[in-house]
């Protein structure tokens, strides 16, 4: 009896596990992009980056082009596989670093504009 009490809470923290495993989190890019198609996103390497252009705080910080990251290799769809893609930059245009971790420009028509880490929580 005793051992199929302890059969019974493994099987039940074991599906537990695996059931959480299979659900797609708010800061994914397929999850973001299937909720809301016409969102200006910018995926690099594991992370989103979210158009920046109309967040105040973002606006008023002094962000400066630093080390180039590369160029948007192409439009990103669900479960693209390309390192650098964006939903509405174009093709070609040039992805920075700035100051900060959380923020990465992209120079699209000699214009610079601010991309924010959406980061859930």
């Amino acid at each position: 009896m005793r051992n199929l009490r302890g059969v019974l809470i493994f099987l039940f923290l074991l599906i537990c596990i695996v059931g959480c495993n299979g659900t797609a989190s708010h800061d994914d890019p397929d999850y973001m992009l299937k909720n809301n198609p016409n969102i200006d996103m910018i995926v690099y390497g594991l992370s989103a980056y979210i158009n920046a252009n109309d967040v105040e705080w973002v606006i008023e910080l002094d962000l400066e082009k630093k080390d180039e990251i590369g160029v948007i290799q192409g439009v990103y769809t669900i479960d693209t596989e390309l390192f650098l893609t964006a939903t509405l930059i174009p093709e070609g245009a040039v992805v920075y670093k700035t100051t900060r971790d959380d923020i990465i420009i992209v120079e699209v028509d000699d214009v610079l504009i601010p991309y924010l880490e959406w980061i859930e929580g």
